[in-house]
């Protein structure tokens, strides 16, 4: 039988030999591999492993790196689906020992995830410079004008997150006009109007709008706090970020939220993968990438209680 440029022959006693070339080799109840086609591949590709005594084979790799799958078809024959592979050789892996053949050549596709990080406004959405976006496996990039792409990924499962901290102004965009439109969303008397504002006015990420929030974003208005502080992980935050895809089921409780995006056996590149940033506390959507140095309120008490005033609101 003829694989590729060996030869296998049984002489009339039985034995097995491989011919290759002019090197004859007597292998009788040696586990080979004679060829593999095709000779470079990428990810998802499947190869074709041809030999002898393949029957109880427990691995396949190429290069050191493991198959994803392979399936022995009959004592001749493998094929085996192709990882995140290396150049090198192609080894069998089966009971007393490995079997490898050199040649194989692996042909890396590197992929990119690109996207937006954007926050909601009454006109539309505004760009945010400054998101880092994390990625499992790969090294953070930072949005620039609202855009984001992470190159030389290899093929594989991956997971991004945004975040960002980085204000240097805290209050931007939260003012004690927020602090009285959350009052009122949590009193019931004029709810708020969007999901993602719902999950600005959520400060402390406890999946819900409450007082507790107020007292934080009051703290926050002060100078006593310069990030919230998520309830569940303690995770020091400014802004919370939304997978662009989510569906809400219900626009009045949007929680829980998504708050990454996953691939899974990622092969090609992806483009508009977009995060939705809600600066928290900003529930009016006044946060302005522009500000330098937003105005305090003046802080004072009356009877006991803390009120801020500002030129235009005086807030409980």
């Amino acid at each position: 039988t003829l694989y590729g440029p060996k030869e296998l022959t049984i002489d009339p006693k039985g034995n097995i030999y491989l011919v290759d070339g002019n090197k004859i080799r007597k292998i009788n109840n040696q586990t080979i591999i004679t060829s593999f086609s095709p000779v470079a591949a990428g990810f998802g590709v499947i190869v074709t492993i041809k030999g002898y005594k393949f029957t109880g084979v427990t691995a396949v790799s190429f290069g050191g790196s493991s198959a994803v799958s392979f399936t022995v078809l009959n004592d001749s024959t493998i094929t085996a689906k192709l990882g995140n592979g290396a150049t090198g050789a192609v080894s069998i892996t089966y009971s007393s020992g490995t079997a490898t053949l050199p040649g194989f050549t692996y042909i890396s596709t590197l992929i990119s995830i690109a996207g937006k990080v954007i926050n909601p406004s009454a006109a539309g959405y505004k760009s945010i410079t400054g998101a880092t976006i994390s990625i499992t496996g790969g090294s953070n990039v930072q949005s620039i004008a609202g855009e984001y792409k992470i190159y030389n990924l290899n093929n594989g499962s991956y997971t991004i997150k945004a975040t960002k901290n980085n204000d240097i102004n805290k209050t931007n965009g939260v003012t004690t006009l927020d602090i009285a439109l959350v009052q009122s969303h949590v009193l019931g008397k004029s709810l708020l109007n969007s999901p993602y504002k719902i999950i600005a006015a959520d400060v402390n990420g406890d999946g819900k709008v409450s007082t507790l929030d107020i007292v934080y974003m009051k703290r926050l208005i002060l100078g006593i706090d310069t990030t919230f502080t998520k309830a569940v992980t303690g995770e020091k935050r400014l802004w919370t970020f939304v997978d662009s895809s989510l569906q809400f089921t219900d626009v009045t409780n949007p929680f829980p939220i998504k708050d990454s995006i996953k691939f899974i056996a990622l092969n090609t590149s992806k483009t508009n993968q977009t995060f939705i940033g809600c600066k928290l506390g900003d529930v009016n959507w006044d946060w302005n990438p522009l500000i330098a140095k937003p105005a305090r309120p003046v802080a004072t008490k009356v009877q006991g209680e803390l009120k801020l005033e500002t030129d235009d609101n005086t807030i409980d």
